[in-house]
C-alpha cells in the first residue's frame, strides 16, 4: 500500500508503479517467510527436489483442495463486484477503486482475529479429543472470538469511515470522485464489520477441520453474489451503493451459513455425549 501511494501518487508512475509495488511486496513477503521457516528448521541439508509419499499427498490434498477452492471463490466474488462497478461509468468506477483500495488496506487488521481463531480452535479441538476438559474451554473461546470479531469490525469500520473525510485526497484529487466515494462510506463500514465476523467464523470452522462444507458454502455464496450483482447492480446508471451491496450480501450469506453450521455441529456433539452416557 505504501509503495502504491509513493509510486502512483507521489511519483506519478500510474499502472506501472502499482505493478512494481505489488511485485515488490510479494517478493519481500516471500523472502521473509522463507527466512522464518529456515530458522525454525535449523541448519540442515535439504534435498533440492523431494516427492511426497502418496499417503501424505492424499492427506494434504484433502485439506488444501477445498481451501484452494474457497480462495478461488473469494477472488470470484471480488471480480464480480468490480465488473458490476464498471457498468456505472468512469466516475463511479473511480470512486469504487478508491473505496476498494481502502477496504483492502483495512481488511488485514481484522484478519488477525481469524488467524487466532483458527490456530487456537484447532489446538483445543485436538486436545479435547483426548481430554474432555478442553471442550468447555473451546466453547468459551469460540464465544469470546465472535465477540472480539464484532469489536474489531466496529473499530476498523470506524477508522475506514473517517479516512474519506479526514484525508479525502489520499487516493485521488478529483472533487467529484471524492464526493462519490464519501457516499460509499456507510456501505464500506457495514462490509468491514461483517467481514471481520465472517472471517472469524471461517477460522473457527477451519480449526474444526470442516473445510469440505466451507468449500461448498463459498461456491454457493459466490453464485448468490453473482446473481445479486446481475439483477440489482450491473446496470448503467445504477447506484454504486448497490454494487457494494454485493459485498454486504457476500458477508451476510457466509455468516448465516457458518453460524448455522457451527450450531449444528455443536448440537451433534451434544447428542453424541448423551448417547455415550446412556451406553
Amino acid at each position: 500500500v505504501f509503495g502504491d501511494i509513493f509510486l502512483v501518487c507521489k511519483m506519478g508512475m500510474g499502472i506501472l508503479g502499482a505493478a512494481i509495488a505489488t511485485a515488490g511486496a510479494e517478493i519481500i513477503g516471500c523472502l521473509l517467510m522463507i527466512t522464518v521457516v529456515m530458522k525454525r528448521l535449523g541448519r540442515r541439508q535439504y534435498p533440492l527436489v523431494k516427492f511426497p509419499s502418496f499417503s501424505y499427498l492424499k492427506k494434504f490434498l484433502a485439506f488444501a483442495g477445498p481451501v484452494s477452492f474457497m480462495n478461488v471463490s473469494k477472488v470470484a466474488v471480488y471480480m464480480v463486484v468490480n465488473a458490476a462497478a464498471t457498468a456505472n461509468g468512469t466516475l463511479s468506477l473511480g470512486a469504487h477503486q478508491v473505496i476498494m483500495r481502502l477496504f483492502m488496506f483495512i481488511v488485514p487488521f481484522g484478519d488477525g482475529v481469524y488467524q487466532t481463531a483458527y490456530v487456537h480452535v484447532n489446538t483445543f479441538r485436538t486436545k479435547s479429543e483426548y481430554d474432555p476438559r478442553y471442550r468447555p474451554i473451546l466453547k468459551r473461546f469460540v464465544k469470546k472470538m465472535i465477540i472480539l470479531s464484532i469489536a474489531v469490525g466496529g473499530v476498523t469500520a470506524t477508522i475506514a469511515g473517517l479516512i474519506p473525510y479526514v484525508f479525502p485526497t489520499l487516493f485521488t484529487t478529483e472533487p467529484l470522485i471524492i464526493q462519490e466515494a464519501q457516499r460509499l462510506v456507510p456501505a464500506l463500514a457495514t462490509a468491514l464489520t461483517l467481514q471481520s465476523v465472517g472471517m472469524v467464523f471461517e477460522g473457527i470452522l477451519l480449526g474444526k477441520m470442516d473445510q469440505k462444507f466451507m468449500a461448498i458454502s463459498y461456491g454457493t455464496t459466490s453464485v448468490i453474489v453473482a446473481l445479486y450483482e446481475m439483477l440489482f447492480a450491473a446496470r448503467r446508471g445504477g447506484k454504486l451503493e448497490l454494487v457494494w451491496g454485493g459485498l454486504i450480501v457476500y458477508n451476510l450469506s457466509r455468516i448465516v451459513q457458518f453460524s448455522i453450521r457451527l450450531w449444528w455441529k455443536g448440537r451433534s456433539e451434544r447428542r453424541s455425549k448423551v448417547i455415550l452416557k446412556l451406553a
